[in-house]
């Protein structure tokens, strides 16, 4: 049997609860104990998201709660090397996402949510942030 950090979880019968995440779709490289990945991905059910748990090209968000987890490890490694072959993708951190289901909207992205940031999202931060992070 799969370990519950890369097994699939059940979303099946799950009662949506929001369509915040319509048109999302969500990869959860790593978790916690705080906020599991079989509480993140039902979550993401519930919210009108869907989940996989193996990032494609269709893949808009990939969430983790650490940057010293393997998978997400193996994932910066792919990216900074140029073969990924969906393309380099921003990790972001669990905690962006808690934060929209609690205010109940998509936040922009900033440097405090990511754990790894490609080169063009870097692009966009060093355009629109001052020194200060504003």
């Amino acid at each position: 049997a799969l370990p519950q950090t890369l097994a699939d979880t059940d979303t099946r019968g799950l009662a949506p609860v929001s369509a915040l995440f319509a048109g999302y779709e969500f990869c959860v490289l790593s978790a916690d104990k705080k906020l599991p990945k079989d509480t993140l991905e039902r979550l993401v059910v519930q919210h009108g998201g869907s989940k996989v748990q193996h990032p494609t090209v269709k893949t808009n968000v990939l969430l983790a709660n650490s940057r010293g987890a393997i998978r997400v490890q193996n994932w910066i490694a792919l990216c900074q090397r140029g073969n990924n072959p969906f393309g380099p993708k921003d990790v972001v951190h669990s905690s962006w996402f808690s934060d929209c289901v609690d205010r109940k909207q998509i936040l922009p992205l900033n440097p405090r949510y990511m754990i790894y940031t490609t080169a063009d999202l870097q692009d966009v931060f060093d355009r629109v942030m001052d020194c200060y992070g504003d």
